[in-house]
């Protein structure tokens, strides 16, 4: 009888220890454990985040629509950083809307992109981006051609993990957004500005991602990559 009421408590005692033990296993991340229930195939559905076709990204995404009225030609470079909301996986057929242009965090698409530099990328997955410790560095397309060529170099030779891509609703003024978790550089020029963006990225980039750990590149699928500037 003792024998029999030792091997319970061992059973429930090892029942327990293996349920404390899957608690505390980190839950995959990425492509992976959403493309079985078709979540996320970065195929079907993308268009939700650009309010189009899921082959056809709309022009006003990406192109200069209103040059004279969206360029200031005031000086200005700040930092703004802040707790960023929550950040969670929602599927293809959720909206996600943020409360500001500009967003620092939140929730965004459960898959990640490839690193690099694209015609077009909704903020719907560099958010996503920017929590692996990336950097988005976006662009009113409307700036002059220069400016972007020179922040477009930067960005590809500071930091591995960025997202570079045009971006039409920057804030009144600002030409340029650099994006980190929690944290945004905005800027209006980026000639004698460059030092500031370095400075930037050596303090936010990266360690300030709260999945930095994780130093893959995303899987963009192929419509996502027809966007992708090699």
């Amino acid at each position: 009888m003792v024998v029999r009421i030792l091997l319970a408590i061992f059973l429930i005692s090892f029942s327990q220890a293996k349920s404390f033990a899957s608690l505390k296993e980190p839950k995959k991340h990425g492509h992976s454990q959403f493309a079985l229930v078709n979540c996320d195939d970065t195929k079907n559905g993308i268009g939700i985040d650009w309010d189009g076709e899921d082959d056809y990204i709309p022009l006003d995404k990406y192109n200069c629509m209103n040059r004279s009225s969206t360029v200031s030609k005031i000086p200005f470079v700040q930092e703004m950083c802040r707790t960023p909301p929550s950040g969670y996986h929602l599927c293809l057929y959720d909206e996600i809307n943020y409360p500001e242009s500009v967003p620092i965090g939140g929730p965004h698409r459960p898959v990640w992109v490839t690193y690099g530099e694209y015609i077009y990328m909704p903020p719907q997955r560099w958010v996503h981006a920017i929590e692996h410790g990336a950097a988005a560095f976006l662009f009113n397309p409307c700036a002059d051609s220069n400016e972007i060529e020179n922040f477009k170099k930067l960005a590809k030779n500071c930091l591995r993990r960025h997202v570079i891509t045009p971006f039409n609703h920057l804030p009144e003024g600002e030409l340029f957004n650099v994006v980190t978790f929690g944290c945004k550089l905005k800027l209006n020029a980026i000639i004698n500005n460059e030092n500031k963006i370095i400075d930037y990225l050596r303090r936010h980039a990266i360690k300030e991602g709260p999945e930095f750990h994780i130093a893959e590149d995303g899987d963009s699928g192929p419509s996502l990559i027809a966007c992708l500037l090699k």
